[in-house]
């Protein structure tokens, strides 16, 4: 994947629709940063899916297989040497048929950086498999997991160069962590080539988004129309 589509939003496509994971995730961690960053789909594939007939209840549907619940749990010890557990939750997509997750980096580490001692993905179906950290990278808050489960709905890499500022986007995730099934945003691309600088997080090309993100988005994607 090219650097510039590692932000704190994961840049992907599905059959013409741009994703994003989105930048607030819900866990030990008290910051998150303060912008979105998505990939954009190309002229042709919009205009296509317009022509389709195409509408938010549609899309979200078409996207909606491919998103996963990602909650983490570790153990730390606290000052009198006791163990506190830690949990986390966050939302992630999958992007191939072997079981390939992304998400960002803060929704599977707690406090300290630490890998969660367990992650558990729950598909959309209801699903739950267990979900092992293929690779991490904290400067730009990107993961990998791997999970062992059939009959998958990957999402496709694809492109954000051709992105524009004023394209409706629409984010899927697990904000608030509220039962019933992932939280559906709608927004606007507000701007482009934004940086992210917040702690160890040092991130370029970002792409700035108004639809609503809470805690339990990171990881998510947003896609536009």
């Amino acid at each position: 994947m090219a650097r510039r589509a590692i932000t704190v939003l994961a840049l992907l496509l599905i059959s013409g629709l741009a994703l994003m994971s989105a930048a607030c995730g819900s866990n030990a961690k008290s910051s998150s940063p303060p912008a979105n960053v998505s990939g954009g789909a190309s002229a042709s594939a919009s205009r296509s899916l317009t022509a389709g007939g195409n509408n938010t209840t549609q899309l979200v549907a078409r996207l909606r297989p491919s998103v996963v619940h990602i909650a983490s749990e570790v153990a730390t010890t606290d000052a009198f040497g006791q163990l506190v557990p830690q949990k986390g939750v966050g939302t992630g997509f999958v992007i191939d048929d072997q079981g390939h997750i992304v998400t960002n980096n803060h929704v599977i580490t707690l406090e300290g950086d630490t890998p969660a001692q367990k992650i558990t993905v729950t598909l959309s179906d209801g699903r739950e498999s267990t979900g092992q950290i293929v690779g991490r990278d904290s400067p730009t808050d990107l993961a990998v997991l791997k999970i062992d489960a059939d009959k998958l709905t990957p999402a496709e890499l694809g492109r954000s160069g051709d992105l524009e500022v004023g394209q409706d986007v629409i984010a899927i995730g697990n904000a608030l962590d509220l039962p019933g099934g992932p939280t559906v945003t709608k927004g606007v691309v507000s701007a482009l080539n934004r940086v992210i600088q917040e702690s160890n997080l040092t991130i370029p090309d970002a792409i700035q988004t108004d639809a609503a993100i809470n805690p339990g988005n990171s990881g998510g994607p947003l896609l536009n129309m």
